[in-house]
């Protein structure tokens, strides 16, 4: 099921040669984040190229409160949940993100238009890449 976008929270990319990720949180205030990982090819000797993405992830952090039996201490707990998205899926998700992602302050702000294009070709490299 995708999640009603609240709002964006970060945008990153990965130095694991190019994997690229909006987070956001959705109108119930859990985080998620929209995932492409890079597919990479072995070029000329210890040089990796990319060559497009493999099928998004959305993983969704959930967050649950704990009370230590011991001290009394209140904390929370967050686990991940990690889905197989289709590119049609993601495609929602930034569509949705489009008209929010003005308000994000960040230095990776080239990320999110480079996804909306990697998505539009599912995953395939953009032409100029």
């Amino acid at each position: 099921m995708i999640p009603t976008v609240a709002s964006p929270t970060s945008l990153d990319v990965y130095r694991d040669g190019g994997s690229l990720s909006v987070s956001f949180r959705d109108s119930n205030d859990t985080e998620h984040t929209l995932f492409f990982p890079v597919r990479l090819s072995v070029g000329a000797p210890r040089r990796f190229e990319r060559v497009g993405y493999f099928p998004p992830k959305l993983e969704r952090f959930i967050r649950t409160p704990r009370i230590s039996h011991i001290t009394g201490l209140e904390s929370v707990d967050t686990t991940k949940e990690t889905d197989s998205v289709s590119w049609e899926e993601a495609k929602q998700i930034l569509s949705q993100l489009s008209p929010l992602i003005s308000q994000l302050q960040t230095q990776y702000a080239y990320v999110f238009p480079e996804m909306l294009e990697v998505a539009a070709n599912n995953g395939a490299l953009p032409p100029n890449a």
